[in-house]
């Protein structure tokens, strides 16, 4: 089984459109899928449009009353997909605006097999690109990539911020016990390179591997809604703990 795990904050402009595009992408991806939507607080009925779509992946809706961020989404969403995979299944993380292309999930699957426990498209693998991406983000996401290099000595990656990437559900899981509610501590955005660096300490670097992606910038609709200074904050705050967190036992072994 795979588990596409979508946060979501006012997507319903994009959200008729993504579920189709997993409709027609699943086929390929060699195993049942279902869609686990974390709708974090929506105000433009993003939840509505998900229950009015009819297509063959079974859809998993949960709620936020409010608006709680990104990290909030994402440990709702993990909860639930630790609570009721099991040893074997996938699960692939995905943003709800379109940048984000479910056809990319049948190479993710391929690139699974064998030694490995993640798979990220990356934006900076042989082949990515970022389109529609201005060049002060461009760069800004450039230099986080080699900061984290730099900081952590992993060679098997070069995006590490990238929301878009599969992970073993044994490994997700032994992570999320190890951490419990405490899995995304960080604000933010950066929480996705938080995810990523907890999941190393369960894993090793060489069963990490990456697969060329191109961001399509230029499909989302409406603002973005990273802040992008607080994310640059956030993730240095983050790599500044980076070593305890790959090396940890948990929030009692920090």
């Amino acid at each position: 089984m795979i588990h596409i795990l979508l946060p979501a904050y006012n997507e319903s402009e994009t959200m008729e459109d993504l579920l189709q595009e997993i409709d027609l992408a699943a086929p390929t991806f060699g195993d049942s899928c279902r869609v686990v939507l974390v709708d974090d607080g929506s105000t433009d009925g993003t939840s509505d449009r998900a229950r009015c779509h009819i297509g063959p992946t079974p859809i998993s809706l949960i709620q936020h009353e409010r608006n709680r961020g990104l990290a909030a989404a994402l440990q709702t969403g993990i909860a639930e997909i630790v609570r009721s995979g099991s040893p074997g299944d996938l699960v692939v993380f995905m943003d709800a605006d379109l940048t984000h292309s479910p056809r990319l999930i049948s190479e993710l699957c391929q690139a699974m097999r064998g030694d490995v426990d993640v798979v990220i498209a990356s934006r900076y693998a042989e082949g990515g690109q970022e389109l529609g991406v201005s060049a002060f983000r461009k760069l800004l996401s450039h230099g986080a990539a080699l900061v984290y290099r730099l900081a952590l000595g992993v060679n098997t990656v070069r995006d590490f911020s990238c929301g878009y990437r599969m992970i073993r559900w044994d490994v997700l899981k032994r992570t999320y016990e190890t951490w419990g509610d405490r899995l995304l501590e960080a604000t933010g955005f950066s929480c996705t390179g938080e995810l990523l660096l907890k999941v190393l300490a369960h894993t090793d670097p060489a069963r990490l591997t990456e697969v060329p992606f191109v961001l399509h910038y230029e499909r989302k609709r409406g603002q973005s809604k990273m802040p992008v200074w607080r994310t640059v904050l956030g993730t240095l705050r983050l790599l500044w703990a980076a070593r305890k967190y790959v090396n940890s036992n948990g929030p009692n072994g920090r």
